[in-house]
């Protein structure tokens, strides 16, 4: 099953599906990196690691909590 952490619904689908399986433990393990020097890095792709590696794993922990 896939989703996209940067999108809440995809969150919510995966795990609603993880559960039934009755998951005690929620891992957030996910993260991209730019390929291109600090230099030449615009700040659209900044903010797509920033969402991913970090506020991506927020929705998962959130929902898992239910």
């Amino acid at each position: 099953m896939y989703g996209d952490v940067t999108k809440e619904e995809d969150v919510k689908r995966l795990v609603a599906a993880a559960d039934h399986y009755a998951p005690e433990v929620m891992v957030n393990n996910v993260g991209i990196e730019n390929e291109v020097p600090f230099e030449d890095l615009v700040l659209d792709n900044w903010r797509k690691v920033l969402d991913v590696n970090l506020t991506g794993a927020f929705p998962g922990c959130r929902e898992a909590i239910d």
